[in-house]
């Protein structure tokens, strides 16, 4: 299924391999930071808060097991059918969360 899909992304956007799963990681990563940020301090601006959610340990950076465990846990909650597959539509389905998610936290003055 996600064979498919990548081939079906790749006949429309013919972009190199390896820069798709660059764009696609940093997606994740972006989702998943969101998810932990919203718990932090509304008055922090959200790059910061993103960083910090990613940052457990709080020592001002991120190390690679750090960013391991966020993208697994991201991976985990985009894989809404539990196959341990991402499909473009769980990917679109995560997507369209995540803009909800920052919707409401600005209008709830979060995001600032």
């Amino acid at each position: 299924m996600m064979n498919d899909s990548l081939n079906t992304l790749r006949r429309f956007c013919p972009i190199e391999r390896s820069y798709l799963v660059i764009v696609l990681l940093a997606l994740l990563l972006s989702c998943i930071l969101f998810t932990k940020a919203h718990a932090l301090s509304s008055r922090q601006r959200p790059m910061d808060m993103l960083y910090n959610a990613a940052d457990s340990d709080g020592n001002g950076l991120i190390s690679e097991t750090e960013w391991h465990t966020v993208m697994q846990k991201r991976f985990e909650e985009i894989d809404t059918n539990n196959d341990s597959q991402v499909s473009l539509e769980e990917m679109a389905a995560s997507r369209e969360t995540a803009k909800q998610r920052f919707r409401a936290m600005r209008q709830s003055g979060g995001a600032r």
